[in-house]
């Protein structure tokens, strides 16, 4: 079966050089009308697929799980909003809202072709994509099937099991539940794999799925750095090493640098534990663009977190050191030194912002710490934050942007 995904990030070697722009997009899109044309069913892969669906009749138990754990504590990379849309999406993918009793094992089977039918065909973001669009184009999908089980197998960490949550009927054990969340998040990378497809939301699992097999099995184990390795290659093959295109949407090229910076940190953990060499081999301008850009968004936040731990003057004096240093370590004749350049600037330029700002206005500055404590509201997060504006769409994933409904910004703070 051949891939219904775009060959993904393409370096100067590429062969993609060797053929005109004209031809090469020419090829590519007819490979991939021809895909879509005629795409064989494996009726063993559909029976399977059933039998992970039909887990799905647990999904309110997975969801205190995951629920739980973010009131233990709130750092997450895709952050709470994300995470709790992901289980929306599976409860209306799954009809469990609906009132009309249905078989259960029919209307698995029936979902399972229909997701496969649906890895029949590239997940396409453009640079013009709505929110509401992106988010409806993650349901039927196995790599968001798999997601939702690796998070809930992660939050598992975070709880004893005498848990009240472990002792309600048709509950598991977090160890065990952990152990499965793992087996059907590796089920739902292989249809992926079967059917070549590679986009965003399989980096995330993978992303997740690493980590998951660390706590289920141990860093020392092989499964999980051979799980990085994936990840890597991934991360490679999406271009996440590279500045963000501005052919995507703005939501997702920031959700790119979050995914980034986690598996920079997986990478970097795992390799220091086990004593071997980096996966990702990174010039120190990425992290210090990040801190940056963070310092930026912090400087110009309406709403601050006294929970969350940013030694801003300390950041500062790093990046001015840093970007000081940048014209003279890397000389002008080596190919890093084409990219220090900008960056340096860019960092000066913001450290110029910064300082020359007295911050956001001390009046009606709102600490999330100082919100009243209530339950997890379980409807449309975003709803009135445009997806477009990047400090609007960033302090929603933080938990720092002011909504009609203040019930969940103290849960969504991203450490």
């Amino acid at each position: 079966m051949h891939s219904v995904s775009f060959p993904g990030f393409l370096g100067d070697t590429s062969y993609s050089n060797t053929l005109t722009d004209a031809a090469s997009e020419f090829l590519l899109e007819g490979h991939s009308t021809n895909q879509e044309e005629n795409v064989p069913m494996d009726s063993k892969r559909v029976y399977l697929g059933a039998q992970v669906l039909s887990l799905l009749d647990n999904l309110p138990f997975y969801r205190d799980v995951v629920s739980a754990r973010f009131k233990l504590w709130e750092g997450w990379c895709l952050g709470w909003p994300l995470t709790i849309m992901i289980f929306d999406i599976m409860e209306e993918m799954w009809c469990l809202l609906q009132s009309d009793p249905i078989d259960k094992n029919i209307h698995a089977l029936k979902l399972s072709k229909e997701m496969f039918q649906t890895h029949a065909r590239p997940f396409k973001t453009p640079a013009n994509m709505p929110w509401s669009d992106f988010k409806h184009a993650l349901s039927g999908r196995w790599e968001t099937v798999g997601l939702m089980f690796c998070i809930t197998g992660l939050s598992t960490e975070w709880l004893s099991e005498d848990d009240p949550i472990f002792q309600q009927p048709g509950s598991t054990d977090p160890r065990s539940l952990a152990t499965m969340a793992s087996a059907v998040s590796d089920i739902c990378l292989q249809f992926c794999d079967g059917a070549g497809i590679i986009n965003d939301i399989v980096c995330w699992l993978l992303m997740h799925q690493t980590t998951l097999l660390t706590t289920v099995y141990g860093d020392s184990d092989p499964r999980p750095w051979r799980k990085l390795g994936e990840l890597t290659t991934t991360v490679f093959a999406l271009g996440l090493h590279q500045e963000p295109s501005y052919q995507l949407p703005l939501y997702l090229a920031e959700l790119r640098k979050r995914t980034m910076v986690a598996t920079f940190s997986i990478d970097k953990i795992l390799a220091t534990f086990l004593g071997r060499p980096p996966l990702l081999c990174y010039f120190g301008l990425p992290a210090a663009g990040i801190l940056s850009a963070e310092l930026l968004r912090r400087s110009r936040s309406i709403v601050s977190d006294s929970n969350i731990h940013f030694p801003r003057s300390e950041i500062i004096q790093s990046l001015s050191i840093f970007s000081s240093h940048l014209g003279t370590f890397i000389p002008f004749y080596e190919g890093n030194y084409r990219i220090s350049q900008p960056g340096q600037r860019v960092i000066r330029h913001i450290l110029d912002q910064v300082l020359s700002s007295s911050g956001p206005v001390a009046t009606g500055i709102t600490k999330s710490s100082e919100l009243p404590e209530q339950e997890l509201p379980v409807g449309d997060l975003l709803n009135e934050v445009d997806a477009d504006d990047r400090d609007l769409f960033l302090d929603w994933i933080d938990g720092t942007v002011e909504h009609k409904s203040d019930s969940w910004l103290r849960w969504v703070n991203f450490n």
